[in-house]
């Protein structure tokens, strides 16, 4: 029946030329099942070389329920550097692929297993990103006596660093990253239980929290921004930000990236150059500088 379903769903886009190809998960197929996949038991992936919105829908044939997901190949793209759906990439490892017509997704799988340059720099930068992000969020909260929103910040924060670990052994961060950091790195997954089942008062355990991210992270920012470094030192001349949030490499984090620049430059890790505007060339008012960045 499962084989017959397959089948019949993929006949839908036999003489679709956009189709790329198909992978299903069955239910019984791994022992992790996102909350989305619970009461389903097949999810259909369609990838199509177009661009388009993530589209899912919902079946049943006979007996069966099933979850389809429409998405295009630059969304998978997108997902693998950023990080930012990660059931979808459990599902391109552990899923069946039943049509892939250009090869896309056997490469695609290889490099998910692979986990090789560049792929690794722009996904360590990402974890790196959402980390400081949160990270700084929390240090603004206490600031603030905002102590129970620093506490889920800094939560989310420790949710990134143990991202950043399991990058550096070469593995990509699952949904179920605290059973993954368990074996691999026991000290953060003793931070993880300080924060949520220490005795501790709330604001005693995120500045503890603080203070081991200043010193273990923080400190290794030249090492997990290594991609942009390498971008900003690739030419003699230097590099406004537009050129940066344009650069295919760092486009999964252009949000960021004046955060990231910032923080860089406080640690003397990018220089700025001052350039003076061109359109205050033109005019008799005070001259604009427009700054541009280079690596320290």
């Amino acid at each position: 029946m499962v084989d017959f379903t397959k089948k019949t769903l993929l006949s839908a886009f036999k003489n679709n030329p956009d189709h790329i190809g198909s992978v299903c998960i069955e239910h019984t197929a791994s022992d992790f099942y996102p909350p989305e996949m619970y009461d389903f038991d097949i999810v259909l992936i369609h990838v199509m070389d177009r661009d388009m919105a993530h589209e899912i829908s919902h079946m049943k044939k006979g007996d069966l329920k099933l979850q389809i997901h429409t998405v295009s190949m630059w969304s998978m793209e997108r997902w693998l550097v950023d990080g930012e759906n990660r059931n979808m990439i459990q599902w391109m490892i552990q899923g069946e692929i039943v049509k892939d017509s250009t090869g896309y997704l056997n490469v695609l799988r290889d490099r998910i297993l692979q986990f090789a340059n560049p792929l690794r720099e722009q996904r360590m930068i990402a974890e790196f990103a959402l980390f400081l992000r949160n990270f700084l969020q929390a240090k603004q909260f206490m600031k603030m006596n905002h102590e129970l929103d620093a506490y889920q910040r800094v939560l989310e924060s420790l949710r990134h660093w143990a991202g950043i670990v399991l990058i550096e052994k070469g593995m990509h961060p699952e949904v179920s990253v605290w059973n993954q950091i368990h074996d691999l790195n026991l000290g953060v997954f003793k931070l993880y239980e300080e924060l949520t089942i220490s005795q501790e008062t709330v604001g005693q355990r995120v500045e503890l929290l603080l203070l081991a991210s200043e010193f273990s992270v923080m400190t290794k920012m030249k090492e997990y921004c290594s991609l942009l470094l390498r971008i900003l030192s690739s030419r003699e001349e230097p590099w406004n930000e537009n050129e940066l949030v344009e650069h295919p490499e760092l486009h999964h984090i252009r949000a960021d990236l004046p955060m990231l620049l910032q923080k860089m430059l406080q640690r003397s890790l990018v220089r700025e150059v001052e350039v003076l505007s061109t359109e205050s060339e033109e005019t008799d008012q005070e001259p604009s500088i427009e700054l541009y960045y280079l690596a320290g």
